[in-house]
């Protein structure tokens, strides 16, 4: 019928032109770019302009291939179809704009708004419409699924910090502590405190029958002394240690953990009718990178399990947020924020991976059945050694390279 045809076209619109590699960029780059001169932010957006093209150029392949899996609902492949119109259309207009037009300021300004305004709903969109067929695939299709939707969200990573780094140069172009999005002194522990703070307002906003949710506790583990505090202590008096790197991609991977740390540790304590334990943190510092450790007594998760429902994509148990009918509206699209959701989409967790790894860093799970959870961050230092962790190759390298291309 329709939908087998659908399918099938998918699958036979693969891209057979020779499209070159991602080139991921260093995060020394970024910097180099938004302190330059004039002619060199112009060279930058010339060249970011090039790199959008390749970038969403392969994400369009990425949706011909995820909506031509069989398994999936009739609403939602045209639910990724559309994300993949919006694509190829947005590749039609990076690349009828000339290259002496790519110098021009306000129209690349003008161009990059419009893009990334239309595709604000693609990450929620690719969630929702997979969420149901994640939970209900056998582990082998749940690996391959979570591999093409790791490649998808890692791209769209990647194509957001080049237009948020792009249109933050504009925006503030005397430079400042931000240097586009990315800064090299980022402040941990009060990015941690904000975080904490934040993610508490959320736990309590969303889920009325948590009337308090955890408090928290950090401890600084500097290089010459240790210092603890809580939320009443003046948190300006404590040194801190920093990092390089992009402060909001780091603020919403931490968000993300400490909205599930809260929700389970309120969740357990009621269940089981005992004292609510506080979020503990601890931070520690090396010469290559920081570290910011999260334990919970939520009741932690069994471990035959853990890994899948931790780092497996579209594994949440709660409910959607919002109806089907909104998942185009781009409310939720960013899944960062005090306005991201806190359950339902199954994103989460390793959408925040994918953030922190984005440059370097990583994020580390343990679990013990029981007791909690930890979570630890580890945010290196060295911008010359942060490099973007993206998918390189277009996704058809390997029909073309096996004789199945056209």
């Amino acid at each position: 019928g329709g939908w087998a045809d659908l399918r099938a076209l998918c699958l036979c619109e693969a891209v057979a032109m020779p499209v070159p590699r991602a080139h991921p960029v260093r995060l020394s780059n970024l910097f180099d770019w938004a302190r330059g001169c004039a002619v060199e932010r112009a060279r930058g957006r010339v060249l970011a302009h090039e790199e959008l093209i390749t970038r969403f150029t392969h994400q369009r392949e990425r949706t011909r291939r995820l909506a031509a899996m069989s398994q999936l609902h009739e609403r939602s492949v045209m639910s990724i179809v559309n994300v993949g119109t919006r694509l190829a259309r947005t590749v039609d207009e990076l690349e009828k704009v000339s290259a002496q037009n790519r110098k021009d300021e306000a129209a690349h300004v003008r161009l990059l708004n419009m893009i990334k305004h239309k595709h604000l709903p693609d990450t929620a969109t690719i969630a929702l419409a997979f969420k149901r067929l994640c939970s209900e695939a056998s582990e082998r299709e749940s690996q391959e699924i979570d591999q093409s939707l790791d490649e998808f969200f890692r791209s769209n990573i990647g194509i957001n910090t080049l237009l948020d780094h792009s249109l933050a140069i504009h925006e503030h172009p005397e430079g400042g502590p931000l240097c586009g999005v990315v800064r090299d002194d980022v402040d941990v522990r009060s990015l941690v405190l904000d975080v904490c703070e934040l993610g508490r307002e959320l736990c309590e906003r969303n889920f009325p029958h948590i009337p308090d949710a955890p408090d928290h506790k950090i401890a600084v583990h500097c290089k010459r002394e240790r210092l603890e505090f809580g939320a009443d202590v003046n948190v300006d008096a404590v040194p801190s240690p920093t990092v390089v790197g992009v402060p909001h991609l780091i603020h919403a991977a931490m968000l993300e953990v400490v909205k599930n740390a809260m929700r389970a540790t309120a969740e357990y304590a009621i269940a089981h009718n005992i004292e609510m334990q506080p979020l503990h943190v601890a931070i520690a510092e090396s010469d290559e990178e920081v570290c910011v450790l999260f334990e919970d007594r939520g009741g932690g998760i069994p471990r035959r399990t853990a890994e899948r429902l931790l780092f497996g994509y579209c594994r949440s148990s709660a409910e959607v947020p919002h109806p089907p009918e909104l998942e185009e509206s781009g409310r939720h699209a960013s899944f960062s924020g005090a306005d991201s959701p806190i359950a339902g989409f199954g994103v989460g967790l390793p959408y925040a991976r994918a953030q922190i790894q984005y440059f370097g860093g990583d994020l580390k799970v343990l679990s013990v059945p029981g007791l909690g959870t930890s979570a630890c961050f580890h945010l290196p230092r060295d911008p010359d050694q942060a490099v973007e962790e993206i998918p390189v190759d277009p996704p058809w390298r390997d029909d073309l390279a096996q004789g199945r291309g056209r």
